[in-house]
Protein backbone atom coordinates (compact mmCIF):
# COMPACT_ATOMS: atom_id res chain seq x y z
CA UNK A 1 0.00 0.00 0.00
CA UNK A 2 1.18 3.91 -0.79
CA UNK A 3 2.89 5.21 1.84
CA UNK A 4 0.76 8.31 3.67
CA UNK A 5 3.15 10.85 1.71
CA UNK A 6 2.70 9.01 -1.37
CA UNK A 7 -1.16 8.30 -0.86
CA UNK A 8 -1.83 11.87 -0.54
CA UNK A 9 0.25 13.34 -3.53
CA UNK A 10 -1.72 10.91 -5.71
CA UNK A 11 -5.11 12.89 -3.87
CA UNK A 12 -4.00 15.86 -4.34
CA UNK A 13 -2.98 15.39 -8.19
CA UNK A 14 -6.37 14.06 -8.84
CA UNK A 15 -8.00 17.29 -6.84
CA UNK A 16 -10.28 18.24 -9.60
CA UNK A 17 -11.79 15.75 -10.56
CA UNK A 18 -13.14 14.50 -7.10
CA UNK A 19 -15.59 17.04 -7.25
CA UNK A 20 -17.63 15.36 -9.48
CA UNK A 21 -20.96 14.02 -9.64
CA UNK A 22 -21.06 10.39 -8.89
CA UNK A 23 -20.93 9.42 -5.33
CA UNK A 24 -18.75 5.96 -4.63
CA UNK A 25 -18.58 3.81 -2.24
CA UNK A 26 -15.17 2.88 -0.29
CA UNK A 27 -12.47 2.34 -2.76
CA UNK A 28 -10.34 -0.95 -1.80
CA UNK A 29 -7.31 -1.77 -4.09
CA UNK A 30 -9.15 0.39 -6.93
CA UNK A 31 -11.96 -1.76 -6.76
CA UNK A 32 -16.13 -0.27 -5.91
CA UNK A 33 -17.31 -2.07 -3.49
CA UNK A 34 -20.58 -3.85 -3.87
CA UNK A 35 -23.42 -2.81 -1.47
CA UNK A 36 -24.38 -5.60 -0.01
CA UNK A 37 -20.79 -6.87 0.46
CA UNK A 38 -19.81 -3.67 2.30
CA UNK A 39 -18.42 -4.11 5.75
CA UNK A 40 -20.10 -2.18 8.96
CA UNK A 41 -16.76 0.48 8.08
CA UNK A 42 -17.35 0.78 4.65
CA UNK A 43 -21.28 1.08 4.88
CA UNK A 44 -20.67 4.28 7.27
CA UNK A 45 -17.92 5.74 5.25
CA UNK A 46 -20.68 5.28 2.24
CA UNK A 47 -22.66 7.37 3.92
CA UNK A 48 -20.81 9.68 5.37
CA UNK A 49 -19.91 10.52 1.07
CA UNK A 50 -23.53 10.71 0.08
CA UNK A 51 -24.77 12.27 3.08
CA UNK A 52 -21.96 15.32 2.97
CA UNK A 53 -22.14 15.45 -0.76
CA UNK A 54 -26.07 15.83 -0.23
CA UNK A 55 -25.97 18.69 2.80
CA UNK A 56 -23.49 20.51 0.46
CA UNK A 57 -25.99 20.41 -2.37
CA UNK A 58 -28.74 21.42 -0.21
CA UNK A 59 -26.76 24.45 1.48
CA UNK A 60 -25.38 25.71 -1.60
CA UNK A 61 -29.13 25.87 -3.25
CA UNK A 62 -30.70 27.73 -0.74
CA UNK A 63 -27.63 30.44 -0.36
CA UNK A 64 -28.27 30.81 -4.14
CA UNK A 65 -32.08 31.20 -3.65
CA UNK A 66 -31.77 33.69 -0.89
CA UNK A 67 -28.94 35.40 -3.04
CA UNK A 68 -31.83 35.55 -6.01
CA UNK A 69 -34.32 36.25 -3.32
CA UNK A 70 -32.47 39.40 -2.17
CA UNK A 71 -32.06 41.14 -5.81
CA UNK A 72 -33.49 44.40 -5.43
CA UNK A 73 -33.78 44.42 -1.81
CA UNK A 74 -32.84 46.16 0.81
CA UNK A 75 -34.31 43.84 3.58
CA UNK A 76 -35.38 40.60 3.58
CA UNK A 77 -38.62 39.80 3.12
CA UNK A 78 -41.02 38.54 5.93
CA UNK A 79 -40.09 34.73 5.47
CA UNK A 80 -39.98 31.62 8.43
CA UNK A 81 -37.16 30.24 6.85
CA UNK A 82 -37.11 27.74 3.83
CA UNK A 83 -36.68 23.76 2.33
CA UNK A 84 -35.25 22.48 -0.74
CA UNK A 85 -37.73 20.04 -2.25
CA UNK A 86 -35.73 16.84 -3.75
CA UNK A 87 -35.48 17.38 -7.90
CA UNK A 88 -38.34 15.83 -10.15
CA UNK A 89 -36.00 14.09 -12.55
CA UNK A 90 -32.37 12.98 -11.54
CA UNK A 91 -31.00 15.72 -13.37
CA UNK A 92 -33.42 18.06 -12.69
CA UNK A 93 -33.04 21.42 -10.77
CA UNK A 94 -34.24 21.54 -6.64
CA UNK A 95 -37.00 23.99 -5.63
CA UNK A 96 -36.20 26.24 -2.59
CA UNK A 97 -39.27 27.27 -1.06
CA UNK A 98 -39.36 30.09 1.33
CA UNK A 99 -42.20 29.75 3.97
CA UNK A 100 -44.05 32.21 5.63
CA UNK A 101 -43.82 33.60 9.19
CA UNK A 102 -46.11 30.42 10.25
CA UNK A 103 -44.04 28.24 8.03
CA UNK A 104 -46.95 26.20 7.49
CA UNK A 105 -47.33 27.26 3.76
CA UNK A 106 -45.06 28.94 0.75
CA UNK A 107 -44.35 32.39 -0.20
CA UNK A 108 -41.55 32.29 -2.74
CA UNK A 109 -40.01 29.74 -4.93
CA UNK A 110 -36.39 29.71 -6.93
CA UNK A 111 -35.66 26.49 -8.60
CA UNK A 112 -31.58 25.27 -8.39
CA UNK A 113 -29.81 23.48 -10.81
CA UNK A 114 -26.24 22.58 -10.87
CA UNK A 115 -25.13 25.43 -12.86
CA UNK A 116 -26.98 27.86 -10.70
CA UNK A 117 -30.23 29.60 -10.19
CA UNK A 118 -32.65 28.41 -12.94
CA UNK A 119 -35.54 30.38 -12.82
CA UNK A 120 -36.37 33.99 -11.73
CA UNK A 121 -38.43 34.01 -7.67
CA UNK A 122 -42.08 33.53 -8.01
CA UNK A 123 -44.17 34.74 -5.96
CA UNK A 124 -46.50 32.25 -4.53
CA UNK A 125 -49.97 34.12 -4.64
CA UNK A 126 -53.03 31.53 -5.00
CA UNK A 127 -53.63 29.29 -2.82
CA UNK A 128 -53.16 25.86 -4.65
CA UNK A 129 -49.48 27.24 -5.25
CA UNK A 130 -48.98 28.34 -1.32
CA UNK A 131 -50.36 24.64 -0.38
CA UNK A 132 -46.95 22.52 0.39
CA UNK A 133 -47.32 18.83 -0.61
CA UNK A 134 -47.43 16.51 1.99
CA UNK A 135 -43.22 15.92 2.04
CA UNK A 136 -42.30 19.14 1.94
CA UNK A 137 -45.12 20.06 4.78
CA UNK A 138 -43.26 17.45 7.14
CA UNK A 139 -40.49 19.16 6.31
CA UNK A 140 -41.70 22.63 6.94
CA UNK A 141 -42.77 20.96 10.55
CA UNK A 142 -39.29 19.61 11.09
CA UNK A 143 -38.03 23.73 10.12
CA UNK A 144 -40.34 24.92 13.09
CA UNK A 145 -38.96 22.55 15.67
CA UNK A 146 -35.24 23.18 15.77
CA UNK A 147 -35.51 26.30 17.32
CA UNK A 148 -36.38 24.42 20.16
CA UNK A 149 -32.75 22.92 20.59
CA UNK A 150 -30.60 23.36 23.43
CA UNK A 151 -27.39 23.06 21.55
CA UNK A 152 -25.74 25.75 21.20
CA UNK A 153 -23.65 26.49 17.83
CA UNK A 154 -19.74 27.61 17.99
CA UNK A 155 -19.03 31.58 17.39
CA UNK A 156 -21.85 34.14 17.92
CA UNK A 157 -23.59 33.34 15.04
CA UNK A 158 -26.65 31.45 14.82
CA UNK A 159 -27.29 28.08 13.13
CA UNK A 160 -27.93 27.20 9.75
CA UNK A 161 -30.78 25.00 9.49
CA UNK A 162 -30.64 22.04 6.45
CA UNK A 163 -33.41 19.48 6.38
CA UNK A 164 -32.49 16.47 4.06
CA UNK A 165 -36.33 15.37 2.17
CA UNK A 166 -37.48 12.34 3.50
CA UNK A 167 -37.33 9.26 0.83
CA UNK A 168 -41.13 8.85 1.22
CA UNK A 169 -44.06 11.07 2.86
CA UNK A 170 -44.34 9.70 6.05
CA UNK A 171 -40.82 8.83 6.81
CA UNK A 172 -38.46 10.06 9.21
CA UNK A 173 -36.40 12.97 8.72
CA UNK A 174 -32.76 13.94 9.22
CA UNK A 175 -32.12 17.37 9.88
CA UNK A 176 -29.32 19.06 10.81
CA UNK A 177 -27.98 22.14 12.52
CA UNK A 178 -24.84 23.64 11.49
CA UNK A 179 -22.44 26.21 12.97
CA UNK A 180 -21.47 28.90 10.30
CA UNK A 181 -18.43 29.94 9.53
CA UNK A 182 -15.99 32.13 11.50
CA UNK A 183 -14.62 33.10 8.89
CA UNK A 184 -14.23 32.94 5.27
CA UNK A 185 -11.51 30.38 4.85
CA UNK A 186 -11.77 28.90 8.77
CA UNK A 187 -14.48 25.46 9.76
CA UNK A 188 -15.32 24.79 12.92
CA UNK A 189 -15.36 20.63 13.68
CA UNK A 190 -17.68 21.01 16.19
CA UNK A 191 -20.87 22.73 16.28
CA UNK A 192 -22.94 20.56 14.06
CA UNK A 193 -25.94 18.00 15.45
CA UNK A 194 -27.65 15.81 13.02
CA UNK A 195 -31.60 14.77 14.67
CA UNK A 196 -33.01 12.14 13.06
CA UNK A 197 -36.99 12.87 13.43
CA UNK A 198 -39.55 10.11 12.84
CA UNK A 199 -42.78 11.84 14.79
CA UNK A 200 -43.18 15.71 13.56
CA UNK A 201 -45.21 16.33 16.23
CA UNK A 202 -43.55 15.07 19.07
CA UNK A 203 -40.53 16.97 20.85
CA UNK A 204 -37.36 17.19 19.05
CA UNK A 205 -35.28 14.45 19.68
CA UNK A 206 -31.19 14.56 21.34
CA UNK A 207 -29.10 16.38 18.60
CA UNK A 208 -25.81 13.91 17.49
CA UNK A 209 -23.06 16.30 17.88
CA UNK A 210 -19.96 15.94 15.82
CA UNK A 211 -17.41 16.74 17.83
CA UNK A 212 -17.04 18.08 21.34
CA UNK A 213 -15.11 20.95 21.42
CA UNK A 214 -15.43 24.06 19.04
CA UNK A 215 -11.66 23.45 17.80
CA UNK A 216 -11.39 25.01 14.37
CA UNK A 217 -9.26 24.69 11.34
CA UNK A 218 -8.10 26.82 8.59
CA UNK A 219 -6.86 27.30 5.17
CA UNK A 220 -4.56 29.94 5.85
CA UNK A 221 -4.04 30.80 9.07
CA UNK A 222 -0.49 30.50 10.85
CA UNK A 223 0.80 31.01 7.21
CA UNK A 224 2.40 33.56 5.33
CA UNK A 225 0.17 36.43 3.60
CA UNK A 226 -1.21 34.91 0.29
CA UNK A 227 -0.23 31.06 1.35
CA UNK A 228 -2.71 28.64 1.42
CA UNK A 229 -2.85 24.99 2.68
CA UNK A 230 -2.99 21.93 0.21
CA UNK A 231 -5.51 20.07 2.62
CA UNK A 232 -7.24 20.71 5.99
CA UNK A 233 -6.11 17.94 8.87
CA UNK A 234 -8.16 16.85 11.90
CA UNK A 235 -8.03 14.70 14.17
CA UNK A 236 -11.18 12.09 15.03
CA UNK A 237 -12.84 10.27 18.00
CA UNK A 238 -14.80 8.65 15.81
CA UNK A 239 -13.70 5.52 13.91
CA UNK A 240 -14.55 6.71 10.71
CA UNK A 241 -15.63 10.12 8.90
CA UNK A 242 -18.48 11.68 9.36
CA UNK A 243 -20.52 13.67 7.22
CA UNK A 244 -19.34 16.84 8.48
CA UNK A 245 -15.98 16.18 6.91
CA UNK A 246 -17.25 15.44 3.12
CA UNK A 247 -19.53 18.82 3.63
CA UNK A 248 -16.11 20.82 4.62
CA UNK A 249 -14.11 19.21 1.81
CA UNK A 250 -16.37 20.06 -0.83
CA UNK A 251 -17.11 23.85 1.30
CA UNK A 252 -13.54 24.20 1.27
CA UNK A 253 -12.56 22.73 -2.01
CA UNK A 254 -9.33 21.03 -0.18
CA UNK A 255 -9.16 17.07 0.75
CA UNK A 256 -9.64 17.12 4.03
CA UNK A 257 -7.30 14.37 6.21
CA UNK A 258 -9.00 12.37 9.13
CA UNK A 259 -6.65 11.22 11.88
CA UNK A 260 -8.50 8.00 14.00
CA UNK A 261 -7.20 5.88 16.47
CA UNK A 262 -6.70 2.97 13.53
CA UNK A 263 -6.41 4.59 10.27
CA UNK A 264 -6.41 8.13 8.24
CA UNK A 265 -8.81 8.73 5.57
CA UNK A 266 -8.16 11.72 3.14
CA UNK A 267 -11.31 12.55 1.35
CA UNK A 268 -11.07 14.91 -1.71
CA UNK A 269 -14.57 16.02 -2.11
CA UNK A 270 -16.56 12.43 -2.74
CA UNK A 271 -13.86 10.04 -3.31
CA UNK A 272 -12.39 8.64 0.23
CA UNK A 273 -9.06 6.58 0.37
CA UNK A 274 -8.07 4.61 3.54
CA UNK A 275 -4.91 3.37 4.61
CA UNK A 276 -3.53 2.13 8.41
CA UNK A 277 -1.43 4.54 10.19
CA UNK A 278 1.60 1.80 10.82
CA UNK A 279 1.86 2.21 7.25
CA UNK A 280 2.65 6.08 7.50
Amino acid sequence: MKSFTGLMAVVLAAFSSAYAETVPTLPEGGRLVEPDKMTHEQRAVSFAVTRGKELFDLDRAAWLATDALMVGRTEPPAIGGWIVEPPAAADGPSRVVFLDPSGAEGVYAVYVGKSGVESKVQALSTAEERTLPPRSARMARVLKLLPTTADRPCGSNPFNSVIVPPETDDGPVDAYLLSPQPQADAYFLGGHFRYRIKDVEAPLPKGEPSARSCLRVSKSEGLPKGAERKALTVSSFDAVPTEHHVFMSFSARLPVVVVTKPKVFIIAGNQISVMARNQQ
